[in-house]
């Protein structure tokens, strides 16, 4: 993984002053305590549900094996994009995700680390 060729880096910053930070961005199809049956999955598109849930596990696994560091990881849902993926009936454009995100990123505390947030840095059950 990405994360994985710059973990040295990644440490060596969370050494610094400065805390260090992981934002995987994920998605609430992901969630195994929200979606349990497919007619919760729009399209049946069980195979990206799974990937965001992989990509979930990874980040508490990082966020636990970086826990004496000073390196915050999280999953976050952009929520609604209109994106290619998100299509043009989505709620947010990219511009409102994405300045969400960077808020959520410039607040984040060692508290929230492995958790799966919400733009706007709610907690998602996983």
């Amino acid at each position: 993984m990405t994360t994985a060729a710059f973990l040295p880096l990644i440490r060596q910053a969370g050494a610094s002053n400065e805390s260090a930070k992981v934002v995987n961005i994920s998605a609430t199809l992901g969630s195994t305590t929200l979606v349990q049956d497919s007619r919760l999955a729009p399209n049946k598109n069980i195979v990206y549900g799974m990937s965001k849930s992989a990509l979930m596990y990874y980040t508490k696994v990082l966020a636990g094996d970086l826990k004496k560091s000073n390196v915050i990881a999280i999953s976050v849902c952009p929520g609604w994009v209109k994106t290619d993926l998100g299509g043009s009936k989505a709620m947010l454009t990219v511009e409102q995700s994405v300045s969400a995100i960077v808020k959520l990123i410039d607040s984040m505390s060692k508290d929230q680390s492995g958790a799966f947030l919400d733009r706007m840095g709610k907690k998602i059950a996983f």
